[in-house]
């Protein structure tokens, strides 16, 4: 099984940070994924000396949660938004400790409103389970 998917940004936005997406002419934002929490140590998660054992443990590092329906209801269909990133954002979302910063990963493209149904349709398709099928999304940049 092979699935490729093409992705116009993937980003990092740190607690207190703004989510600002921002397309130009008639192209409007399509969320591919969001997930909110400490994925991975980066430029919002760092090592503070004396926790590395913490690194271990999954609710310290490796935790999230997927909000694309919260990034998605504010964001995908429009030219543009804002999302500030906070745990009032993310409401409910404890998929780590909660006395730990998390921070949100988003998966975003600019798409035409043609592409629209288009992707819509492609989506469906790859969120259900595939048995022996090979789908592949071919992206061309213009």
């Amino acid at each position: 099984m092979l699935v490729t998917v093409c992705v116009g940004v993937v980003a990092e936005y740190c607690n207190g940070e703004a989510f600002q997406p921002r397309c130009t002419g008639s192209d409007v934002i399509v969320t591919l994924s969001a997930r909110y929490g400490r994925m991975k140590v980066g430029r919002c998660v760092e090592v503070e000396p004396g926790f590395e054992s913490m690194l271990e443990d999954p609710r310290y590092l490796g935790c999230s949660t997927d909000v694309l329906d919260v990034v998605s209801r504010h964001c995908s269909g429009r030219s543009e938004c804002q999302l500030r990133v906070n745990d009032q954002t993310f409401d409910n979302v404890n998929s780590c400790y909660t006395s730990m910063k998390m921070y949100l990963e988003v998966a975003y493209m600019c798409v035409s409103g043609e592409l629209i149904l288009f992707l819509t349709l492609l989506f469906s398709f790859l969120t259900k389970p595939l048995t022996t099928s090979t789908a592949t999304l071919v992206c061309k940049s213009t």
